[in-house]
C-alpha cells in the first residue's frame, strides 16, 4: 500500500476541522427568529458538510480504508431504508442536487410545504412565529442525481465517523508510520 503522507494529512485535517464545526452546530441552538444569523449558520454548516464529505472520502481512498465506511451504518430518519452506510452518505452529499438542514419545526414545515400553494405558505408564515422556536435534532436531507432522497441525523454521522471510521484510519496510518496527531510528529 502506497501512502502520500502530505495528502493524507491534508484530508485528515480538512475532515477533522469540518467535523468539529458540524458537531458544534448540531449541539447548538438556533436563534429565536429565522433571520440573517440563523441563515448564515445553516449556510456555513452546509459548506462544512460538503467539505467534510469530500475530505472524509478522500482520506478513506488515500488510506485504502473504504471498507470502514462501507461497513458503518447509521439510522435513516425516514424512508424505505432503515440504515445508510457512510460511504453512500458521503457520495450523495458530494454529488447532491438538493441538500438541506432541518433544526426547527419551521424548517421541516417549509420543506414539506408546496410553495406554489399560497394559502399553505401564508399559514406557514403565521405558524413560523411559534415553530421557529421548536427545536428538533439537526437532520440532513439530501438527494443526488443518482439516488433517492435520504435523511439522517447529523450527530449520528459525526459520531459514527469518529467512533468507527476515524479511529481505524488513524491505526492504519500508524502502521505505516504516518502520524496524524500533531503531537506524534
Amino acid at each position: 500500500m502506497f501512502f502520500k503522507a502530505e495528502s493524507i494529512h491534508h484530508a485528515y485535517e480538512g475532515a477533522l476541522n469540518c467535523a468539529v464545526r458540524l458537531s458544534l452546530f448540531a449541539s447548538g441552538s438556533p436563534t429565536f427568529s429565522d433571520g440573517p444569523i440563523d441563515e448564515r449558520q445553516k449556510t456555513l454548516a452546509l459548506e462544512d458538510l460538503t467539505n467534510f464529505s469530500y475530505h472524509a472520502r478522500r482520506l478513506l481512498k488515500l488510506t485504502d480504508t473504504e471498507h470502514l465506511a462501507l461497513s458503518t451504518n447509521i439510522k435513516a430518519t425516514e424512508g424505505e431504508k432503515t440504515s445508510l452506510n457512510i460511504k453512500r452518505i458521503l457520495g450523495v452529499i458530494i454529488h447532491h442536487e438538493a441538500l438541506a438542514i432541518i433544526r426547527t419545526q419551521f424548517d421541516l414545515d417549509l420543506i414539506n410545504t408546496n410553495v406554489s400553494d399560497n394559502d399553505d405558505m401564508g399559514d406557514l408564515l403565521i405558524r413560523s412565529i411559534k415553530t421557529t422556536k421548536q427545536r428538533l435534532p439537526v437532520a440532513i436531507i439530501t438527494k443526488s442525481d443518482t439516488s433517492k432522497t435520504i435523511s439522517f441525523l447529523l450527530k449520528d454521522l459525526i459520531n459514527a465517523y469518529q467512533d468507527r471510521i476515524l479511529i481505524g484510519i488513524i491505526e492504519e496510518c500508524e502502521r505505516h508510520r504516518i502520524y496524524l496527531s500533531k503531537n506524534d510528529e
